[in-house]
């Protein structure tokens, strides 16, 4: 079954995205191992999925 995002999960994962992309040196890649350990694989996913959309064309999430 398809995980669905609430607002406030949506931006929780989003904070954290952005906070380790500052930390890590948008090593991409890592920050994507310490979003999964924190919120699981399926949120994570789930968090693409809508950056997709929110964010059509943005070179990070297109090449996810």
């Amino acid at each position: 079954m398809e995980k669905k995002l609430n607002e406030l999960e949506f931006l929780g994962v989003q904070y954290l995205y952005e906070l380790n992309m500052s930390v890590h040196k948008n090593n991409v890649r890592k920050v994507f191992e310490i979003l999964v350990e924190r919120f699981g694989s399926d949120v994570v996913e789930a968090y693409i999925k809508e950056c997709k959309i929110k964010y059509p064309g943005h070179p990070i999430y297109s090449n996810l």
